[in-house]
């Protein structure tokens, strides 16, 4: 497999992982992150995995991605680029935030697994 099959394959598991927050399908984004996921938010809190899905079911949103740079190592890769994060507040207002993320994520027996999320907003 070549570097770019796998990078292609790390970008269609992030494809699945904004299709799965996006609809609120919290089974299949669960199943996406590795179970020591860590979520780390522009203000520097942090969320394991089980605090990031209950973030996820009560606040909807929907990502926008776009110009990701994927390093492969091995069984290992780092995501970095923009992401515009569009979050439904309580009061019906959408929140929009632009950000840089860098992610990291591992192969599994054939599944690319996300472990770790840090989000920088832009200013």
């Amino acid at each position: 497999m070549t570097e770019q099959s796998t990078a292609n394959e790390v970008l269609a598991a992030e494809e699945e992982r904004c299709r799965a927050t996006r609809e609120g399908d919290l089974e299949s984004l669960g199943n996406l992150l590795d179970s020591a996921y860590t979520h780390v938010t522009g203000s520097g809190s942090t969320m394991n995995r089980d605090q990031y899905l209950a973030w996820v079911a009560e606040t909807p949103r929907r990502h926008e991605r776009r110009d990701l740079q994927v390093r492969v190592f091995g069984d290992a890769a780092v995501i970095v680029g923009p992401l515009t994060n569009h979050l439904s507040q309580s009061d019906g207002s959408v929140r929009v935030i632009e950000a840089i993320v860098t992610q990291v994520a591992h192969r599994e027996a054939g599944t690319w697994r996300f472990d770790a999320f840090q989000i920088t907003p832009v200013r």
